[in-house]
């Protein structure tokens, strides 16, 4: 029985030897898996460092264009306070311009009437300045005639 007691440790070591080998055969190829990992891990990194600084640029970016539209955003608001005070003093303009053509029709209407007015009194003056004329000469001719 030791005969087979021997054997079978014998087949048990020869096992472990054979597991030791690939063991060893597996360590051998996770220390090449670990040294690409490795590199890799580092371009990893370089390319996570990349990254980052593109994103703060962009951060940034996105902060002055944020800045920017505020800004923008401000001024539209200045614009349209004064474009609503422009409005009103157009709409008061607007209220002044019909009362003075209002008024200036009110002008014209008198100025027309008081031309009329001058027009009739000149043809009346006329008339008067022609009576009288007329009443002239024939008192001049009577006095001519009394004379003579």
């Amino acid at each position: 029985m030791e005969n087979e007691v021997l054997e079978v440790l014998k087949e048990i070591r020869d096992g472990v030897r054979a597991t030791n080998g690939r063991l060893d055969e597996t360590n051998a190829r996770l220390d090449g898996v670990e040294k690409r990992l490795g590199g890799v891990e580092e371009r990893v990194e370089k390319g996570f460092a990349h990254v980052e600084k593109r994103l703060d640029g962009v951060d940034e970016r996105f902060d002055s264009v944020g800045r920017s539209l505020n800004n923008i955003s401000a001024r539209v608001d200045v614009a349209n306070m004064r474009l609503e005070q422009l409005e009103g003093k157009v709409e008061g303009v607007k209220a002044r311009l019909l009362l003075v053509e209002g008024n200036l029709r009110g002008v014209e209407e008198g100025v027309t009437g008081g031309f009329k007015r001058v027009t009739e009194s000149i043809a009346e003056l006329r008339a008067d300045v022609k009576a009288t004329l007329d009443d002239h000469e024939v008192r001049i001719t009577k006095l001519e005639k009394r004379s003579a």
